[in-house]
């Protein structure tokens, strides 16, 4: 079980960074766009984080870490609850992780670029959901 939550997991993060090449070679669809958005996200965010010296930022390292391990939990909850499972999965773990940059934000000098961070690793996790509720319904 162990082995099969590894493979998803570099399945999924392959594909969620393989989306910019699908979205410069003309595949425009939510599993494309969706990743794309949240790596400018992420980046832009990095990038005013150090421009503007937000030390608040580096409280995002547990939503990164959330994020990171969001695909093994994807998996598990597969397995165990089926799609269903997934999206209540996906909804509480985006309102937390949601709620925890906020809790984050609150207290920073510049909130722009906490939310841009947590913005695009939210992405990450809803590609995950995607990544596997799409492979059942059949959307590619």
């Amino acid at each position: 079980m162990l082995q099969n939550m590894i493979s998803t997991w570099w399945a999924m993060t392959s594909a969620y960074f393989g989306a910019p090449a699908a979205l410069l070679g003309g595949q425009v669809v939510v599993q494309t766009v969706l990743p794309v958005a949240g790596m400018v996200l992420l980046v832009l965010g990095v990038i005013v984080a150090i421009v503007r010296r937000e030390a608040r930022a580096r409280w995002l390292a547990v939503t990164a870490v959330a994020a990171a391990i969001s695909p093994l939990v994807v998996s598990y909850v597969f397995d165990m609850m089926g799609w269903f499972g997934v999206l209540f999965f996906l909804l509480l773990g985006g309102i937390g992780m949601l709620g925890w940059v906020g809790v984050i934000s609150s207290d920073a000098r510049h909130r722009l670029p906490v939310w841009l961070i947590g913005f695009g690793l939210v992405s990450y996790v809803l590609f995950c959901g995607l990544f596997s509720v799409a492979a059942i319904w059949g959307f590619n």
